[in-house]
């Protein structure tokens, strides 16, 4: 005889409450653990972003200040200050923290170009008129302000952790091929100082506290200077 009762199917059983409050557990966990490994990967991610953004950045304002300072006629010493402005902003630098300089044009004028560091920003100025340097004068003993635009080249410096220093031409020796000697007895804050090149190490606080130096030589100081002490 045929057991129909091992014919018939046997009647499906659910999961219990304490199966299923497991199992939500249980994938709760799991869903927590790929969230928190999500968002530690997409952490990592932004920070390497901007870390290289930042790093691009900087490299950008560096190569801008060396190239600039590779083709000054003229670097103004420490100490000296200058009222910048535009047509929508006005800035008063010291050389003590900023670099201010004059690079000839075709015309055998010269353009007053500034690196400076204000609010944390980097910004380079550059004159919208041209500066007459005369033979034989010194432009730092008449020049306190100028006119032009300014771009912004870097954000997240740390002005206050920033130091910029100054070295002479050759002993402050003139080089010209009109003039010929010395200036004696001065030093890089003297107002006849003939600045040859420009250190600035400068702190930037998204690249991890990191301390990056611009060092920028110039291959035309001096071009027109006073000749005596």
């Amino acid at each position: 005889m045929i057991n129909i009762k091992k014919l018939l199917p046997k009647p499906y059983k659910g999961f219990s409450l304490s199966e299923i409050i497991i199992t939500c557990f249980v994938m709760a966990v799991i869903m927590l653990s790929i969230s928190e490994f999500s968002w530690n990967v997409f952490a990592f991610s932004s920070k390497n972003s901007k870390v290289l953004e930042m790093t691009d950045q900087s490299r950008i304002f560096t190569e801008r200040v060396t190239s600039q300072i590779l083709m000054a006629s003229y670097i103004f010493p420490s100490g000296i200050e200058i009222y910048l402005s535009t047509d929508s902003k006005s800035f008063s630098i010291n050389t003590d923290d900023s670099i201010a300089f004059l690079v000839g044009d075709a015309s055998g004028d010269y353009i007053f170009y500034s690196f400076f560091i204000s609010g944390g920003d980097f910004y380079e100025f550059r004159a919208k008129y041209p500066y007459t340097w005369a033979e034989n004068t010194n432009p730092v003993n008449d020049f306190s302000y100028s006119y032009g635009v300014i771009s912004l080249l870097g954000t997240d410096v740390v002005s206050s952790e920033c130091t910029l220093s100054y070295s002479l031409n050759y002993e402050n020796g003139i080089t010209d091929k009109v003039l010929l000697g010395t200036i004696g007895a001065v030093d890089t804050t003297a107002s006849n100082a003939l600045i040859k090149s420009v250190e600035w190490d400068i702190k930037i606080s998204k690249l991890n506290d990191k301390i990056m130096t611009i060092k920028g030589v110039s291959r035309n100081v001096p071009r027109y200077i006073q000749s005596s002490s």
